[in-house]
């Protein structure tokens, strides 16, 4: 037997800390003086101390701990156990990996030059009207975008449906962001271009894909439709991650502002290098464009 001074030492934790285990009945001391009150340890709990050390440098809670020594847990259900905690950690990691390359691009615009958008080239153009295939929607956060493109890429996917060769402005799809005054969610229209006649693409039994992935008889949400074309838009190129695209957004807005015009139209993004292209966030290449005319001098 060992008192809890020489056994903290043992354990290189501190007396307060196996004072807090006894008080949680993780590690009850072997022996208590009933006169002296004082606390003895035997050797035997070196084991059981140091098995505790190691599940808590392995992010086990005390609860969890106690747990796992306690209970008499088959191999089965520590392995349970120990997946479950890998899986939290493996999740954790993930997070905190988007966090930092969230934060490396943010220090990317920091370090540029204070106020200068000179990286962002506006240009005025005309846009042509294309064929599209498209799912429109209202959604709750620019988050939920990837569910409408994964139900527009499942129905062209069931039913064979062919994008165009080549997109106008390099890109053969995108997103519309129509105007609206609406308070409850944001207005967006996934899209992917089309060749030939958009009414003879929806021809004939088609399969549609129910919101949530089911396949149901019929198109379901999915429109073919003609994108009107615009006399003037300005656009703007933005290279990287779709995290920076406010910066970009930024410049066209203000471009548009100090040279007399004002928006006249839905905000479009054409994805000339997607995710779906590259791995890399910073590879990807977004047209934004934007219908415009003139401001009256009212």
């Amino acid at each position: 037997m060992v008192k809890i001074g020489d056994f903290a030492r043992l354990c290189r934790v501190t007396v307060k800390t196996l004072r807090h285990y006894d008080q949680i009945g993780l590690l009850v001391p072997a022996e208590v003086d009933p006169f002296t009150g004082y606390r003895y340890y035997s050797l035997e709990q070196l084991q059981t101390m140091n098995r505790i050390l190691a599940l808590r440098e392995l992010g086990f809670s005390l609860d969890e701990i106690q747990t796992l020594l306690s209970e008499n847990l088959s191999a089965l259900e520590m392995q349970k156990i120990f997946r479950s905690k890998q899986a939290e950690i493996e999740a954790r990691i993930n997070e905190e990996q988007e966090r930092l390359r969230r934060i490396r691009a943010r220090l990317r615009v920091i370090e540029k030059e204070v106020g200068s958008m000179s990286e962002y080239e506006v240009t005025l153009e005309r846009q042509d009207p294309m064929k599209i295939l498209s799912l429109r929607d209202t959604i709750p956060s620019y988050a939920d975008l990837g569910r409408l493109w994964g139900e527009l890429m499942s129905f062209t996917t069931a039913n064979r449906i062919n994008w165009a060769v080549d997109g106008q402005f390099g890109g053969r799809y995108g997103t519309i962001y129509h105007n609206s005054e609406e308070e409850a969610g944001i207005d967006a229209e996934v899209f992917v271009m089309l060749e030939g006649d958009v009414e003879g693409v929806m021809e004939g039994n088609m399969v549609g894909i129910m919101e949530g992935g089911s396949q149901s008889s019929g198109k379901g949400r999915v429109k073919a439709r003609d994108l009107q074309g615009y006399e003037t838009v300005a656009s703007v190129i933005h290279h990287g991650s779709h995290d920076l695209l406010g910066e970009a957004y930024s410049a066209l807005f203000t471009w548009i502002e100090r040279n007399g015009y004002e928006s006249a139209g839905p905000h479009m993004e054409f994805y000339i290098k997607s995710i779906v292209d590259t791995k890399d966030p910073e590879e990807m290449v977004t047209r934004i464009q934007v219908p415009v005319k003139k401001r009256s001098q009212d």
